[in-house]
């Protein structure tokens, strides 16, 4: 495997870090938001539909929203249209996840095991002067 330009991947300290972090934000914030408040729980027929379509589109459209309004954790890749469409996915996941559990837990666990899975196998910068 080519690193020229970055370290090892997988640090454990780093791996942490990400896991604790994404808790917060993205999994719970994020799920809390398009999830739980737009959408009513337990509602069900051409309601729930329109509730659960029109919060996927926001929490697609929130992540470019995050690069333009510059929010420090925004990354470009946020723009990338194969990003989006594996964020409506996931995004579809989990609303569906919501509504057949009932838990918005299970949507915050899939959210977080997603986001550190990305970060946890994202190359990331060797510190300055090295190679």
């Amino acid at each position: 495997m080519d690193m020229t330009g970055s370290r090892a991947r997988a640090e454990p300290g780093r791996i942490l870090a990400v896991a604790l972090i994404a808790v917060v934000v993205p999994a719970l914030g994020e799920e809390l938001i398009f999830r739980a408040l737009a959408q009513p729980a337990r509602m069900d027929g051409p309601r729930a539909t329109l509730w659960s379509t029109a919060s996927l589109a926001l929490f697609i459209v929130w992540h470019p929203v995050q690069v333009w309004c510059g929010l420090p954790w925004a990354d470009p890749l946020f723009l990338q249209p194969a990003f989006l469409v594996l964020a409506g996915l996931l995004g579809l996941l989990c609303t569906v996840l919501v509504h057949r559990s009932g838990s918005l837990w299970t949507a915050v666990f899939v959210h977080w095991a997603v986001v550190v899975a990305w970060k946890a196998g994202e190359p990331f910068p060797a510190p300055p002067g090295a190679g």
